[in-house]
Formats: structure tokens, sequence, C-alpha cells
């Protein structure tokens, strides 16, 4: 994100900022730059293929990597928005507030490996084991099993409980940034 501040005499001239977002995403970063004075000066939609070869064992690949994503400047006068400074702390604050990370992904590459793990001796316990080492197979690759979800479900109440915590604190960030303008 970049934030130019630009000072001329006494006066703060207009401020500006440009960031990025995910098209699916431009409409909510608007309506979220609005509640803080902010308004769209400018956007750039920008998409970038990178395209290469790559060369896996005897075979050759083309590999295309995609990105796009839309660049959005704001702008806002600080001499037009009434108690500015008040609603410029406030922007500062909501957009400083701590995501909650990411929720935990049961099939992930790490999960599918554990899980594999776990399946890998219980099959191997039914396909080759005998006498005390068949139940000794099952019951590991079932705990492996269980604890892998087991993490992950508690992982994910977790990460419920600050994600409802981000939300709550930006809600209360939005309703005092609303109060000032009323």
């Amino acid at each position: 994100m970049y934030v130019d501040f630009t000072f001329r005499g006494n006066k703060m001239a207009k401020e500006t900022k440009t960031i990025t977002v995910h098209p699916n995403y431009v409409q909510e970063s608007m309506d979220e730059h609005a509640i803080f004075g902010w308004e769209v000066s400018g956007n750039q939609e920008v998409k970038t293929v990178d395209s290469h070869l790559e060369t896996r064992g005897d075979n050759l690949y083309n590999v295309t990597q995609t990105e796009h994503y839309i660049r959005l400047t704001y702008q806002r006068d600080p001499a037009s928005i009434p108690k500015y400074s008040e609603l410029s702390a406030l922007d500062k604050e909501y957009f400083s507030v701590p995501g909650p990370g990411t929720p935990s992904n049961l099939f992930s590459k790490f999960s599918l490996i554990i899980l594999g793990i776990g399946v890998f001796f219980i099959i191997a316990a039914l396909l080759g084991g005998k006498g005390a080492a068949l139940p000794i197979l099952i019951v590991l690759g079932i705990a492996i099993i269980g604890l892998r979800i087991f993490l992950h479900v508690r992982k994910n109440k977790q990460w419920n409980l600050n994600f409802d915590a981000y939300k709550k604190k930006r809600e209360e960030i939005v309703n005092k940034a609303k109060a000032l303008q009323n």
C-alpha cells in the first residue's frame, strides 16, 4: 500500500493511497474506504502471464502462471472532511486490526500426507499384519487419523473465535466513524 501525504503551506493537500485487491473484492474495498472519506480516483486491472518450459524427468512441460488483480487509487481531501483527525485515526486503526489468519485445511498437502500415513498403517495391518502387530498397526493408523482430524477441528474453532473478534473490532470502529459523520 502506498500513501502520499503532501503539505502546502499550513493546509494539507489531498491524500492519496494505492492498494491492490482481488477482482472479487473491489466493491468491498470501495465500501470500506468510503466510510473513512476515501473516494476512488483511479483503477487499473492488472493481468500478468508468465509462461516458461520446465523439464521434469524426461518430459518437457509448458508452465503458465497468471496473476490478476485490481489496483485502486484512493484520494481524500482533509479540508473537506469534518472531524478529519478523528476519522483519520479510526481509518488507521481499522486497517491495522490483525486478521484471523487462515483456517485449517483438512485436504492440504500436509494433512493428506498425515492422513495417508494413517491409512497406510491400517492397510498394512489388514494386508500383512499377523499376531500382535495387527491391532497395534490398526490402532496407530486410527490414532494418526483421529489426531489430525481433532487438530483440524480445534484450529478451526479457534479461527472462528479469532474471526469473530476481528469482525467485531472492525464493526466497532465503523460505528465510531459513522457516529462522527452524523
